[in-house]
């Protein structure tokens, strides 16, 4: 394997995570110069690390390590075969970050706390950012024992304030795990490397957090999930599951419409990082494969296949997909790893966040389910380029969705693009990448900040707020036998949810109803029913409704919006408002 030299590899980490270790393993592998950051810091000062925390403390070591940084780029643009261990606090600072990011690519070394911690043990030195320290036999005491010290607080604390950062990183290597030595993990990480130059937009890549709410003790895992957003990155999809530890049976899943596009690249990913799949389901495309016929399929293929509790699932293709995989996921042996990979900016923008899957059920739409949030999200924004343009539009309505919710520059984006010679009928071809990439990745940070305040969904949670419009789209949907997609369902529910507003007089921005119809048209997608489901009564549409799992004691509750940024709940709304709206009155 070539390994290309004209692209810095910057190593960043929590203490003990590998950085200094992995980082001269690498670069010996690959035939570069190794740096360390904390020693390039030390010589510039004259005085060790512990000795500048000591006369000048934290702050007075920033200042160094950032004239660090600033001068290691200009040495890196010069001289790019290089490794570099960073510190473990570099990244924090956002100048730090995008002077890196501008030159190098930064690879985060994750390992779990407790590992950490016995690392530290094993290592006794001194840790100015734990306490000082650190003694022989005393973190792994804690991790143990459970004994409370000065180094597991320290460390746990540290670890949850950088943990939400290093999420926002989108290339991770898996540095903790018992499976693989030095040489397997470094093998990981040149393997990552190489896959990921060869694609042509890794340097634009984004990430956002996703994170699962506090309250857990630190290591005991799940707690959040990463959404990579980029273009090229279905060729690197084995590379990075490799690095990121997977080693188990991993499963193939994607149905009928998308399994001929992109399984074959999928596929082969996988097996040229030794991942090939056990096994391949394909399931009816669409609504259709969100069943319990479907669920007992790919529990008896995967028994078949031998997957086990160590096993990884990746689910290939679009919401409908994503939701019944994540599902069988949720519940095949309890819970078993997997990844979302999907390719409709649906999928990309709502049902790969979060953890809610679920399936069908005659009564109405995911009326049962799980949360189980992937280890990670992948979106290759080169899939779109395979979509009808009418499915690639129903994703626009998420991300309008999501701009009403928590994003208010988001939606002058929208209309801005909407007004500016937009053409539907191009799809995904009216985006550049950076704009396509910048858009999916804000729609997601108003979802993932939700979830992070709500990740279940409780009873008077936020997260509900994540349905504004799906009431009506869900009662459009089933009254019209699913033959309406959901995101035209949803973008007609945004401009009922608006109406509503309206009439029942909480809407605050009188012409948010005209807005958003404005835009949704100008983006391709319908704001009435009669353009997608003509026959269907609005009978039918109040009647599916009342199955939604919003309604409490027989009574139906909506998602409303007051204004751009202020969504609510309400429960207290009048049927003959509701039937109103439904029937097409405005007041």
């Amino acid at each position: 394997m070539s390994h290309r030299s004209d692209v810095p590899i910057a190593l960043a980490g929590m203490p003990a995570a590998g950085k200094t270790t992995l980082g001269r393993a690498l670069a010996a592998r690959l035939g570069r110069r190794f740096i360390d950051l904390d020693d390039v810091v030390a010589h510039g000062a004259g005085m060790p690390i512990t000795a500048i925390f000591a006369a000048e403390g934290e702050a007075g070591f920033r200042t160094r390590e950032a004239a660090a940084v600033a001068t290691l780029a200009d040495d890196l643009r010069a001289r790019p075969d290089a490794v570099v261990a960073l510190g473990g606090g570099t990244l924090v600072d956002p100048a730090n970050r995008a002077a890196l990011a501008a030159v190098a690519l930064v690879l985060v070394l994750d390992a779990p706390i407790d590992v950490l911690a016995e690392r530290l043990a094993a290592a006794p030195g001194e840790r100015p950012l734990l306490g000082g320290t650190v003694a022989r036999g005393s973190a792994a005491g804690d991790s143990i024992a459970g004994r409370s010290t000065s180094v597991w607080p320290r460390l746990g604390r540290l670890h949850g304030r950088r943990r939400a950062l290093y999420g926002t990183l989108p290339w991770h290597v898996e540095t903790g795990t018992d499976r693989r030595g030095v040489d397997a993990t470094v093998d990981a990480a040149a393997a990552l490397v190489e896959s990921l130059v060869a694609t042509s937009g890794w340097a634009s890549t984004r990430a956002v957090w996703v994170g699962g709410g506090g309250g857990r003790r630190p290591g005991a895992g799940g707690g959040g999930h990463r959404v990579v957003i980029g273009r090229g990155l279905l060729h690197a999809l084995g590379a990075v599951l490799r690095a990121e530890g997977t080693a188990g049976p991993v499963v193939l899943v994607s149905d009928t419409t998308v399994a001929p596009l992109h399984a074959a690249d999928a596929a082969a990913s996988l097996a040229a990082h030794g991942l090939a799949a056990a096994t391949f389901d394909v399931l009816p495309a669409g609504e259709a494969a969100k069943c319990d016929a479907s669920l007992l399929a790919l529990w008896n293929s995967w028994q078949a296949a031998g997957l086990d509790r160590t096993g990884h699932v990746v689910a290939l293709g679009g919401g409908a997909l994503t939701d019944v995989t994540g599902f069988a996921a949720a519940t095949y042996l309890r819970g078993v790893a997997w990844t979302a990979v999907p390719t409709t900016l649906l999928g990309m923008v709502d049902a790969a966040v979060g953890g809610k899957t679920g399936i069908n059920l005659a009564a109405g739409k995911n009326l049962a389910g799980a949360f189980h949030p992937p280890r990670h999200v992948i979106a290759d924004i080169a899939v779109l380029a395979t979509l009808p343009a009418d499915i690639f539009a129903a994703g626009l309505a998420e991300v309008v969705k999501a701009a009403v919710i928590g994003d208010g520059a988001l939606l002058e984006m929208l209309e801005a693009r909407a007004a500016a010679d937009y053409d539907p009928a191009l799809g995904v071809a009216n985006w550049p990448d950076d704009d396509l990439v910048d858009v999916i990745a804000r729609a997601v940070a108003v979802k993932a900040a939700i979830v992070h305040r709500d990740p279940r969904e409780r009873e008077g949670g936020r997260r509900v707020v994540l349905n504004l419009g799906h009431t009506f789209a869900h009662g459009i949907e089933k009254a019209a036998g699913y033959g309406v997609g959901h995101g035209q369902a949803v973008a007609v529910g945004l401009v009922m949810a608006a109406r509503l507003a309206e009439r029942i007089g909480v809407l605050v921005e009188a012409d948010l109803p005209r807005r958003l119809a404005a835009l949704l048209a100008g983006l391709g997608l319908p704001t009435d029913v009669a353009t997608v489901a003509p026959t269907i009564e609005p009978g039918a549409i109040l009647a599916a409704m009342a199955a939604d799992k919003k309604g409490v004691g027989g009574r139906l509750r909506f998602v409303l919006p007051v204004g751009v940024g202020d969504v609510r709940l309400f429960g207290e709304v009048r049927m003959g408002d509701v039937e109103a709206v439904v029937g097409g009155q405005r007041g």
